[in-house]
């Protein structure tokens, strides 16, 4: 397989590695498939312009990446729709979201009263790991068949303002406004409000700010805390993808 991998951060340059090791070819001559840096790319991200039917592996696209590629015909497939990769990336997510958490808080979770907002692939991971290590875990989901999933101790949304004052650790996965100033208000000063989603946020950063909530935002955790490994579930994507 020949591989065009245009990303310079330290996730794109272990997948070179981890291509190269497997008896890859790493090259901008006539590839099978472009790989573009995650998680989202831009046109400037591409090295040059391709033949109409280029393979190209991105994650998300910036608009005028995507006018371009529809221009040239390209085959755009994102690694955000392989279920497997989602998975192992939310189990990665969820162990950096983890270490950096208690990295600025310097306290154990056992025996924390922690709370995930909304069960998806990020948030179950996340609850898994949380009871795992003893914490004592609040869950907030929309739905109702989410809150039977994640078992004992889930809320609905409407609860997150009734319980959030007592909580230590406060990790929110949903990519749209869950969290409001009624809730931010009852939220403790020492405890720590970490956003895991995307733009534009569960959390209301402007609501944070003028209550003085400092709100850690980490987006792209697999690729700064375990670049090799974020790198390996890339791959193994795109081999799925390109050989398949």
């Amino acid at each position: 397989m020949r591989l065009s991998i245009c990303g310079t951060d330290e996730r794109s340059l272990c997948l070179k590695t981890l291509a190269l090791q497997k008896g890859y070819t790493v090259t901008d001559q006539s590839p099978d498939a472009v790989v573009l840096p995650l998680p989202k790319a831009k046109l400037g991200d591409v090295k040059r312009l391709y033949g109409e039917g280029q393979k190209v592996m991105y994650g998300l696209g910036d608009e005028a990446l995507m006018e371009v590629a529809r221009a040239y015909g390209w085959q755009m497939q994102s690694v955000f729709e392989d279920e497997a990769y989602q998975m192992e990336n939310a189990w990665l997510t969820a162990e950096g979201a983890l270490y950096l958490a208690m990295k600025q808080k310097r306290c154990a979770f056992y025996r924390a009263k922690c709370m995930v907002v909304g069960y998806g692939r990020i948030g179950s991971a996340l609850t898994r790991m949380l009871r795992g290590m003893g914490a004592e875990v609040t869950v907030a989901a929309r739905k109702e068949a989410a809150r039977k999933a994640a078992g004992e101790n889930s809320i609905p949304m409407e609860g997150i303002k009734e319980c959030i004052s007592s909580m230590d650790y406060i990790f929110n996965t949903v990519p749209s406004p869950v969290m409001g100033k009624r809730e931010l208000e009852k939220m403790r000063k020492d405890a720590i409000l970490m956003e895991l989603a995307s733009a534009p946020y569960g959390i209301d950063m402007e609501a944070a700010l003028e209550l003085q909530l400092p709100v850690q935002i980490e987006g792209g955790i697999p690729g700064r805390y375990c670049p090799m490994q974020a790198a390996r579930a890339w791959l193994e994507g795109i081999e799925r993808s390109v050989l398949l």
